[in-house]
């Protein structure tokens, strides 16, 4: 299953690499994800979601989250599975004309309370994505990466050790070393190999990591790849922009972990 490019939400991208080092301004007009190569085999059954992903043609140095987003439209108890083992983002519209009111980051209580409602107050529509980051990939200098998948951990955002040491509970981390050439296209200049390690946090409440498991049942969810920001704020450092997605991902889980 190939992955598609997508621009459906408002996260800035990121024009810098793992370490922080900025990419050649061209960059940012030369560079499309419609000429990346993203593949993603799973298993169609199995007692939890398993498979993996491979990719050519991404940015260099760069870490992106993997996640499984809901289908609220398609699959509301698929995607009510997920939010509950992962997270929540709730966006509200006018019922009178479909117009966006807010958006946030929600949790488990606020799902709840609008569920109780039927998602609505007569006025306004609300909709909750439940989504699950289950793992990350790092791109080497060429732009290339691979990784096996299997959920079994809900993470709440990617993190460099030099950021923030990794908990007990976080995953461990992957160590990348950043190879920045001029030639490449994608740095003004040569710059020293810098070594960084990225781990994924747990996302606090949900199960232990290697502890995850989705109910049994037929899932109706699609895969994503998001730009991870490292909570970067100039300007060019990005703000977890979901770039790629294979929005037909459906798989059984036949029993629990």
């Amino acid at each position: 299953m190939k992955l598609a490019a997508v621009d459906w939400d408002e996260g800035r991208h990121r024009w810098a690499d793992i370490a922080s080092q900025p990419f050649a301004p061209a960059m940012q007009t030369a560079f499309s994800y419609a000429d990346a190569s993203v593949s993603l085999d799973f298993a169609p059954s199995g007692a939890t979601f398993a498979g993996r992903i491979a990719a050519q043609g991404l940015k260099p140095n760069f870490a992106y989250q993997i996640k499984l987003n809901g289908r609220p439209d398609h699959d509301p108890w698929a995607n009510e599975q997920l939010g509950l083992a992962g997270r929540w983002w709730a966006t509200q519209t006018r019922k009178s004309d479909g117009s966006l009111v807010t958006a946030w980051r929600s949790n488990d209580d606020e799902f709840h309370r609008w569920k109780a409602l039927g998602f609505t107050d007569g006025a306004t529509d609300v909709v909750f994505e439940g989504y699950l980051l289950l793992g990350f990939l790092i791109a080497d200098p060429a732009g290339t990466a691979a990784r096996d998948l299997t959920l079994d951990s809900s993470f709440h955002v990617l993190w460099k050790t030099l950021q923030r040491e990794p908990h007990a509970e976080d995953s461990e981390p992957l160590h990348h070393t950043v190879v920045a050439r001029a030639a490449t296209g994608w740095y003004p200049v040569d710059l020293p190999d810098a070594p960084i390690a990225i781990y994924a946090e747990w996302e606090p409440g949900r199960a232990r990591p290697g502890e995850c498991a989705l109910p049994p049942g037929h899932y109706a969810t699609q895969l994503v790849l998001t730009e991870e920001s490292f909570h970067e704020r100039e300007p060019d450092r990005g703000s977890w922009a979901t770039v790629m997605s294979a929005p037909d991902v459906a798989f059984t889980i036949v029993s629990a972990l």
